[in-house]
C-alpha cells in the first residue's frame, strides 16, 4: 500500500532531526504507531493520520519534498470537506517553495516537475481536484485558485505537472479546464506543447472549434517538438469531417516536418480497417505517397495495406 512508504518516511524524518531522543516525541510516535497498526485496512483513516502529522508536526517541514509526497498520497484518497480544506492550505504553502534548478528546454520538463517541491505540489493539487470531480463533489474555490496559481508558474516543469493531468479536468469541467489550459500557454511556448496531446485527443471530437486555434499555435511555435501531435489530431479531425483533405495536405506540405508526416500517416494506417474511415484513409495515403518521399519500410507497409484491402 502506497501509504506505508510515507509512514516510514515520517518516522525517518523525525529520527534524523533528532526527535527520537525526546521522551515526549517517543511516546507520541508509539501512540501514532499503535493507531496506524489499527488503521492499515482503512486507507482513509491512514491518510487522515498522515495529514494530521503534516499539519501539526512543524519540524518535519524541514524536508519539503517529503511533505509534498505525503500530501500527494493524501490527495489520492481524501475527499471530505475538512481534509480538502487542509490539503488546499498546505499545498498553497508549498506553492511558495524555491524554484527548481534552472531548466534546460532540451531535458524532460516532466522530470523537473516530479523532482521539485512545487512540481509535486502542483500535481497533487490537480489529483485532488480530479478526485473530487470523479466522486461528483464540487471542488472548493480555493483549490481552483491554487490550480490557476500553478498554471501560471514561472517554471515550465511545474506547469507541465498540471498539463499532464488536465484532460480529465477538461472532460468534467470544460470551462474551468480551458481556463487552466489558457494560463499554461499564456505565452509563446516550445517544449510544453509536447504534453498537450491527451487534452486535444479527448476534446477534438466534441470541441474542435476550441481545439483548432491551439493546434495552429502549436505548429507555429513548436513544429519540431510537437509536429507529430498536430498531425495526429488534425488527421483525426479530417477523418471526423472537421477539415478537408485539401486543408490537411496544404498544412502538411507547408509545415514539411518529418514528424508531422509520420504522425498523419500513422493515423491513416491505424484507422484504415474501420469501415467509415476506409475510403478517406486510402485517399490520404495515396496522396501522401505521391507527394512525400517515404521510407522503404513505410511504403512496404502501405502497399501491404492496399493489397489487404483489395
Amino acid at each position: 500500500m502506497k501509504f506505508f512508504k510515507y509512514i516510514l518516511l515520517f518516522f525517518g524524518i523525525l529520527f534524523f532531526n533528532g526527535c527520537s531522543n525526546n521522551t515526549n516525541n517517543i511516546q507520541q510516535m508509539n501512540l501514532l504507531a499503535s493507531s496506524l497498526n489499527n488503521s492499515v485496512k482503512d486507507g482513509e483513516k491512514l491518510a487522515k493520520i498522515l495529514l494530521f502529522i503534516v499539519k501539526h508536526y512543524q519540524l518535519i517541514w524541514k524536508d519539503g519534498y517529503a511533505i509534498c509526497r505525503i500530501l500527494e498520497a493524501c490527495c489520492e484518497i481524501l475527499t471530505d470537506d475538512d481534509s480538502v480544506n487542509d490539503l488546499s492550505i498546505l499545498l498553497f504553502k508549498l506553492s511558495f517553495d524555491k524554484d527548481p534548478k534552472k531548466e534546460n528546454d532540451r531535458k524532460d520538463l516532466a522530470m523537473t516537475g516530479l523532482n521539485s517541491v512545487r512540481g509535486v505540489a502542483a500535481e497533487s493539487s490537480i489529483i485532488l481536484f480530479n478526485n473530487l470531480l470523479e466522486n461528483d463533489i464540487e471542488p472548493p474555490e480555493l483549490l481552483f485558485y491554487l490550480l490557476k496559481r500553478f498554471s501560471r508558474d514561472s517554471v515550465k516543469g511545474v506547469r507541465s505537472s498540471i498539463l499532464r493531468r488536465l484532460a480529465y479536468t477538461l472532460y468534467k469541467k470544460p470551462e474551468l479546464g480551458w481556463q487552466l489550459f489558457e494560463d499554461i500557454f499564456r505565452d509563446s511556448e516550445n517544449t510544453l506543447w509536447r504534453y498537450s496531446h491527451s487534452c486535444f485527443y479527448y476534446q477534438y471530437y466534441e470541441n474542435f472549434d476550441k481545439v483548432k486555434p491551439y493546434l495552429e499555435r502549436l505548429i507555429q511555435e513548436s513544429p519540431n517538438e510537437a509536429g507529430e501531435i498536430w498531425a495526429n489530431i488534425f488527421s483525426l479531425a479530417y477523418l471526423s469531417n472537421y477539415v478537408s483533405e485539401d486543408e490537411l495536405f496544404f498544412n502538411l506540405e507547408n509545415i514539411n516536418s518529418e514528424k508531422a508526416w509520420e504522425g498523419a500517416i500513422h493515423v491513416f494506417i491505424a484507422n484504415i480497417d474501420k469501415k467509415e474511415n476506409n475510403q478517406p484513409c486510402e485517399s490520404a495515403l495515396l496522396r501522401a505517397i505521391s507527394i512525400k518521399m517515404l521510407s522503404k519500410d513505410r511504403i512496404r507497409q502501405i502497399e501491404f495495406l492496399f493489397g489487404d484491402h483489395k
